[in-house]
């Protein structure tokens, strides 16, 4: 079996996609904007979940079958989308989530505030000794990164860590044993709970928060709005503010291709992921639910792909090989 693929992302979607199109003799060009292959499971997952060298040794097996890795290489940038529709027999988006959408409230912009994600990439990637979240960190939000960053910043050494969130305990994002895990570890949870400023004069010094209440019939729906007690305000000193309110799925890729979308995700073919584009497949968590992101999905979602690639170039080849008997 020939055939080019080119493959856009490095997680764990991608390289599942990339060693099923090995195994079939397919060649598999992958494209990372990050300098090392893994995506989630190399940024993205605490150490103490998973250490950085399973990672490496689960990626240094996909290229040991032949795929090929373009590092530090941002599509739409360093090389346009149109250019790999046009080089390659099939494309597969597997660009995952985005990043953390800002607050979006006064005093975002004081050192101290930090990125979820980033403080968990730093924590795999970088020194631990470069991460000063001080003795009182507060992080905002209640997903599976949140207790990720909230777990790391007691590890860091923080004194009190304490969880944001502007909905109760039924509504929360995490996964129930993530939630223990994080009591366990001393996390505290500060439920209906909203912050509105962040205080300080060069670095953090407080959060500005407010109550917020449920619409009636709504205390367990992490989608319905909230409204805040106005009146009610009180400040929490912290030294760090994390935030952690979700990732923003990036929608470049559907508008260059041409490829139809609902907001960031695009429409697939359950049976094959293939878009509405020809050619063009889309796998991994940019296809996810809110909440329902997973590695086994992702995993799932490219071997898929790749397994409709290769029957798609059987069938082509197939064909010219019957038309030159003929």
């Amino acid at each position: 079996m020939s055939g080019r693929v080119a493959i856009v992302g490095g997680g764990p979607a991608a390289l599942s996609a990339a060693a099923e199109l090995r195994r079939h003799g397919c060649s598999a060009d992958i494209y990372e904007a990050q300098p090392s292959l893994g995506g989630l499971d190399t940024y993205g997952i605490v150490s103490y979940r998973e250490p950085l060298p399973v990672s490496a040794w689960e990626t240094s097996l996909v290229l040991q079958l032949g795929a090929v890795a373009h590092l530090n290489t941002r599509v739409g940038q360093d090389i346009g989308w149109r250019a790999l529709e046009q080089n390659y027999d099939a494309l597969i988006i597997a660009t995952g989530l985005g990043r953390v959408p800002r607050l979006n409230i006064p005093g975002e912009q004081l050192t101290g505030v930090w990125d979820a994600l980033d403080i968990i990439a730093l924590t795999k990637t970088g020194h631990l000794d470069d991460i000063d979240l001080g003795a009182r960190v507060a992080v905002i939000g209640a997903g599976n990164t949140a207790i990720d960053a909230a777990t790391c910043a007691r590890r860091l050494g923080a004194e009190r860590v304490s969880i944001l969130y502007r909905r109760g305990e039924a509504a929360m994002p995490a996964y129930s044993y993530e939630y223990a895990f994080a009591k366990q570890d001393g996390i505290v949870f500060e439920w209906w709970t909203q912050a509105v400023e962040i205080v300080g004069q060069h670095h953090v010094e407080a959060l500005r928060c407010q109550h917020t209440l449920p619409l009636p019939g709504h205390a367990d729906d992490r989608m319905a709005p909230v409204s805040t007690q106005d009146d009610v305000e009180w400040l929490m000193p912290v030294d760090a503010v994390i935030r952690a309110i979700g990732q923003i799925k990036p929608q470049g890729p559907w508008d260059a291709l041409q490829v139809a979308h609902h907001g960031p995700v695009p429409r697939v073919d359950p049976k094959t992921c293939e878009t509405s584009a020809p050619g063009i497949y889309a796998v991994g968590d940019c296809l996810a639910p809110p909440g329902e992101a997973t590695v086994v999905n992702a995993v799932a979602q490219g071997k898929k792909a790749a397994a409709a690639i290769v029957n798609k170039l059987w069938e082509a080849q197939h064909t010219a090989c019957q038309g030159k008997e003929e």
